[in-house]
């Protein structure tokens, strides 16, 4: 896999499970940004119309034009700032607070390639912004404020615009996912790639436990996708090989590791003749339920699109929930979101196919669609009401 696919895999990947991925492309792409220095400026955002009081079924909903929010009593409305029509501008990393009265993400700036960190209270109607924070990572929160790793610093973005830097005894590797105020991640220890894998937890205040171990790998790479439970009890990691876009295999496999036992399990996916697995994305939703998309990878020698399938794993069985379907997640209240739509290469020339989603993308929740001016990129339900 050539650097351009790998840049084409990244444009197309985002947050939770959707994104932990994006930053692995990157690495391989070996694009190297540099960070603008200037110091982030919270700024307040014009005000909206408040959520409806009595809303128990907030969905966020990451777009190319920006960040939705949608629920069964108030309808769809657009929040926060307008995302860039630039080419290759997106929202990553959608994280709603514990509370379920904060969102934030990641998105683009105008005119040039910086970042901003948007916060929106979704009780005030309005929204905060932290312009170039050189510490852009994967967000948690720690109570009202986010909080970021990036390195072996973890970041506390605090009001008036100050950003708190604190040392982590444990550097990342290749990945991260966050929880509810905290966040889990594979040590990057390249010294000991033969040996198991040791997984860490970091809390919102910098202080880290080892809480389990991995399956020896060769390569931290194929630890790029996991997310964790909201209260990071539990973790479910893929290790599998994606630069073998259109792969021989083998298939990749599902690990799933109790963070306060430090068990790990790894639960069987299908076996069939020429079926290689590779996961889409991959979501914890109420109550520790996890649902993740696979889909079977084939050879990349002309336009084709890869069977995808939609598994849930709930209190350790797993079952199969949809075909065609490249994300879901299950609510606080019993509802189900899903994103259909298949991956699918389609082959510029014979050195670039380019990933992507093939057939018609649409969201909805409970069976029913929901209307959207744009297609969606990821989700996220709120954890309750604030």
């Amino acid at each position: 896999m050539d650097s351009q696919v790998r840049a084409a895999a990244a444009r197309r990947l985002s947050r939770r499970g959707w994104g932990h991925l994006a930053r692995l492309a990157g690495l391989l792409s070996c694009c190297v940004v540099a960070a603008c220095s200037a110091a982030p400026h919270p700024a307040a955002g014009p005000a909206a119309a408040p959520a409806a009081s009595g809303t128990a079924d907030r969905l966020a909903v990451a777009t190319s034009q920006g960040v939705m929010l949608w629920s069964a009593a108030a309808g769809l409305r657009r929040i926060g700032p307008s995302l860039p029509t630039s080419p290759g501008d997106t929202v990553t990393q959608l994280t709603w607070s514990p509370d379920g009265r904060y969102l934030a993400w990641v998105q683009g700036v105008s005119g040039n390639l910086d970042q901003e960190l948007v916060r929106y209270d979704t009780r005030a109607g309005t929204y905060a912004t932290w312009l170039n924070p050189q510490e852009m990572g994967i967000i948690s929160f720690s109570g009202s404020q986010p909080v970021t790793i990036s390195g072996s610093f973890l970041y506390k973005f605090q009001a008036g615009g100050s950003t708190s830097p604190i040392a982590l005894a444990a550097e990342p590797g290749t990945s991260t996912a966050s929880y509810d105020d905290g966040f889990v991640f594979p040590a990057n220890n390249s010294s000991a790639m033969n040996d198991q894998v040791a997984m860490w937890r970091a809390a919102a205040n910098g202080e880290i436990t080892q809480v389990g171990s991995l399956p020896a790998t060769g390569n931290l790479s194929e630890y790029a996708q996991l997310a964790a439970s909201p209260s990071g009890q539990w973790v479910a990691l893929e290790k599998g090989d994606h630069t073998d876009v259109c792969g021989d295999g083998p298939s990749s496999r599902l690990i799933v590791l109790n963070t306060a036992t430090g068990a790990a399990t790894s639960p069987s996916l299908p076996v069939a003749a020429n079926t290689v697995w590779r996961f889409g994305s991959i979501m914890y939703g109420a109550d520790s339920v996890l649902d993740f998309s696979a889909y079977q990878v084939s050879i990349c020698d002309a336009d084709v699109s890869f069977p995808t399938r939609l598994f849930e794993l709930d209190h350790g069985k797993l079952h199969v929930v949809a075909d065609n379907v490249t994300a879901g997640q299950r609510g606080p209240h019993g509802q189900f979101a899903v994103v259909t739509g298949q991956d699918a290469f389609k082959v510029i020339n014979e050195e670039l196919p380019d990933l992507g989603i093939d057939g018609k993308q649409q969201l909805e929740v409970n069976g029913k669609v929901i209307s959207l001016p744009t297609t969606p990129a990821s989700i996220d339900w709120a954890p309750q009401n604030p």
